[in-house]
């Protein structure tokens, strides 16, 4: 009763606001300006940002056109004053800028542009917590600091995923929309599913990969004809974007999608890393502890990891667990219960009554 009081205090929801604000802005100034080789905007040459922005970036990575079609609609809405200022007048009222930007090998002449595309990613990275928040108290019963904590841990977490491979723009996209679509498939809100669905799919085709989770979620809820129908607008969804995608970028060069699986197998017999063994047991550890208390839904949930990681077997880049993002709210979520029953948290999913 308390922990709701406190809940709806205008300086608890205020210091929690901001907590998010300023978290989600450190992890994503993390992100955003990392300047190793082959990681940044510009590091690697089929998906630049310029290029991608403008739709002239190599085939499969042009497809994710979600962020390059929101700061193209951004720069036609921007005053004029105001795009002049930030292309030409700023560095000289504030040459800092031009360092930055020249540290960060952003070109100059581009800067609206980057800031457009920053503010939807970040917008993207700040949606993430709020909806992970939503998500853990639908599925946890739980305590109120721990409700509203477990974004920030999530959060601490993220940036493991930074550590090899290039940042590209629909990354910290599809962490949100993936999540969101959790959430609506757990709350059965179908129209706003629809919405998630058709704008994850612009911004990265692994989208899809919901539609197994709705399946499962849905299978005993639905009769089989009204499931079979949900499926096949969801299989609509998926041909139109990509057929459009297909259409528009044409002349592009590249293929449908990049094909690395005999690398990643020599790699993969090479000798193993003792960290990345010691990450990946802890991982298994964390979310395989007490698993028949562990929410259906997630379990359920889990299943995209097959896809997954056939996906990143014959497509990725061997250690680049940046392909993982829409794996990341389901694998946190199930390994939470395991570190609250470590640090002695009360917690219970909500479909069973347990004590940790």
């Amino acid at each position: 009763m308390r922990g709701e009081k406190l809940r709806h205090s205008g300086w608890y929801r205020g210091v929690l606001i901001i907590a998010y604000i300023l978290g989600a802005a450190f992890i994503f100034t993390m992100w955003a300006t990392d300047t190793r080789e082959f990681i940044g905007f510009n590091g690697y040459y089929k998906a630049r940002f310029a290029e991608m922005i403008e739709g002239t970036a190599y085939k499969p990575f042009v497809y994710r056109m979600l962020v390059p079609l929101l700061v193209r609609g951004g720069r036609v809405l921007l005053p004029s004053p105001l795009e002049q200022f930030l292309r030409e007048e700023v560095y000289r009222l504030i040459p800092f800028v031009g360092q930055v930007m020249d540290y960060l090998a952003w070109e100059r002449e581009l800067l609206p542009e980057y800031l457009l595309a920053s503010c939807f990613m970040y917008a993207a990275l700040l949606g993430f917590l709020f909806l992970l928040q939503r998500l853990t108290l639908r599925l946890y019963a739980l305590p109120l600091y721990l409700a509203d904590g477990a974004p920030l841990i999530a959060l601490g977490v993220l940036p493991v995923f930074f550590k090899r491979g290039t940042h590209f723009l629909y990354d910290l996209p599809a962490l949100f929309f993936f999540t969101w679509g959790l959430m609506l498939i757990l709350e059965e809100r179908l129209k706003c599913y629809y919405l998630c669905f058709a704008l994850g799919l612009l911004n990265k085709e692994t989208m899809v990969l919901l539609s197994l989770v709705f399946a499962l979620h849905f299978a005993k809820r639905l009769t089989r004809g009204e499931l079979g129908r949900h499926l096949g607008v969801q299989l609509g969804l998926l041909v139109l974007v990509r057929s459009a995608q297909v259409f528009l970028y044409w002349g592009n060069p590249g293929g449908a999608f990049e094909f690395h699986l005999i690398e990643n197998l020599r790699l993969a017999l090479r000798p193993y890393w003792y960290s990345a063994v010691v990450s990946v047991l802890s991982v298994v550890l964390l979310i395989g502890h007490g698993w028949d208390k562990k929410p259906r839904f997630l379990k359920q949930s889990l299943w995209i990891g097959v896809p997954l990681v056939g996906s990143y077997l014959v497509m990725g880049a061997w250690g680049e667990i940046r392909v993982f993002y829409e794996l990341f709210p389901v694998l946190f979520l199930l390994a939470l219960p395991t570190v609250a029953e470590i640090l002695g948290w009360p917690m219970s999913a909500r479909e069973y009554k347990f004590e940790s």
